[in-house]
């Protein structure tokens, strides 16, 4: 049983506790969830596939990420995210927050790690992840209007690209 917490609609914290397994908040209430993505000096983006045995977007790739647990702030979830699901581990100086936004149940908070890590040195969430590769920002591209992607990019994607060509990521 996964506990979160609760948010109101300003993105500050309230005093009620969410199990992540009951549904969705109550209306006017938001869980946390972080999208962590990784870059190397090259300006690939370190992807992961789905595993198909996932209930939601099976065999699709997409960005590390998933709820913020009980207690934890954005940045701890999305470091912990990160070890749990590719056994990477990175530090606060090495991530940063680009981009947060309100859906319909959460609030979502896009960091971004710069940090270069070998395929060969990650061990994977196997429950989650069946693989990992690297991709150019053009090749990640044609994956999302291929549909190979997790449609939740959607949401963000034409942001995300102009915050990455302004800050010179991409």
């Amino acid at each position: 049983m996964e506990k979160m917490n609760l948010y109101n609609n300003k993105k500050e914290l309230i005093e009620k506790e969410f199990i992540r397994e009951s549904g969705e908040p109550e209306e006017g209430e938001y869980k946390l969830s972080v999208h962590v993505w990784i870059i190397n000096d090259q300006k690939e983006f370190l992807i992961q596939k789905r595993s198909r045995n996932r209930k939601v977007n099976s065999s699709k790739w997409g960005f590390t990420g998933g709820g913020v647990d009980f207690g934890e702030t954005s940045v701890e979830g999305a470091l912990r995210e990160t070890k749990e699901e590719l056994n990477i581990n990175t530090n606060k100086d090495n991530i940063e927050l680009i981009l947060s936004f309100k859906r319909e149940h959460d609030f979502v908070d896009v960091w971004l790690i710069r940090q270069n890590v070998k395929i060969s040195d990650i061990t994977l969430q196997k429950e989650e992840i069946s693989e990992v590769k690297y991709v150019s920002f053009n090749e990640l591209k044609e994956m999302i209007k291929n549909e190979e992607f997790v449609p939740a990019v959607n949401l963000y994607f034409d942001t995300f690209k102009k915050l990455l060509n302004k800050c010179q990521i991409i």
